[in-house]
């Protein structure tokens, strides 16, 4: 069985991000401020790590990447109010890569799941409105196995909610430690690094390298 990420790896979250930033920063961040992405970046990453260590709530984590982006000290209804308007933004950009549906409908008869980092409702959205729904026999999120990646028990969980034993699964993912390499410490068979700039896209240990999905198909048969 061979399970996919979903951020980055079949759905272009970062541009997503990047396009819905630019809209929401033309009503709330002033000209001078150079370093308003920069702030949303790295309060997105905190956050996040922290909703996904079961610190803070889904909702909790978004208050406090608007709090700490604007600099200011929101009430919980005003947080969420201005959020919304990003969120919107990225809503409106969720695009999968081009080559993302010919490679399902090429593996789909070996049996695909999704493992993702994220909300359970964040992320079915995602794959409804994407169009993904029919090629999945599984999709499990951090907050179903009520554990994160890198941890190998939602690798575990993942296997034992399909049926299939850790060796026989393949895991792809954008992100070489997080996805690929914890898939090989937690048993799995074989896993597979996507870097779409090129920069890691070889081979790294037992971990297989491509830039593209439509080379998946060549890597996991070599």
């Amino acid at each position: 069985m061979i399970f996919f990420d979903l951020d980055d790896t079949l759905m272009d979250h970062s541009g997503a991000e990047d396009a819905a930033l630019q809209e929401f920063a033309k009503q709330f961040a002033p000209a001078s401020d150079n370093q308003f992405f920069g702030r949303w970046k790295e309060a997105s990453h905190r956050h996040m790590l922290d909703y996904l260590a079961g610190k803070i709530s889904f909702q909790e984590q978004r208050r406090r990447r608007i709090s700490d982006t604007l600099k200011a000290d929101l009430a919980e209804a005003e947080a969420d109010k201005i959020f919304s308007t990003y969120l919107k933004a990225y809503e409106q950009n969720w695009a999968l890569f081009p080559e993302v549906l010919p490679t399902l409908e090429r593996l789909q008869s070996k049996g695909l799941g999704v493992i993702t980092n994220g909300s359970i409702t964040q992320q079915n959205q995602k794959i409804e409105a994407l169009g993904l729904r029919a090629y999945f026999a599984h999709i499990i999120t951090s907050e179903d196995a009520s554990v994160a990646k890198p941890e190998a028990a939602i690798f575990h969980y993942a296997c034992e909610v399909a049926g299939v034993d850790a060796s026989h699964a393949c895991y792809v993912g954008d992100r070489l430690e997080q996805d690929a390499l914890a898939a090989l410490d937690a048993g799995f068979g074989q896993a597979v690094h996507i870097d779409r700039s090129g920069r890691q896209s070889k081979a790294v240990g037992m971990v297989v390298g491509i830039s593209n999905l439509s080379e998946l198909s060549d890597a996991i048969a070599a």
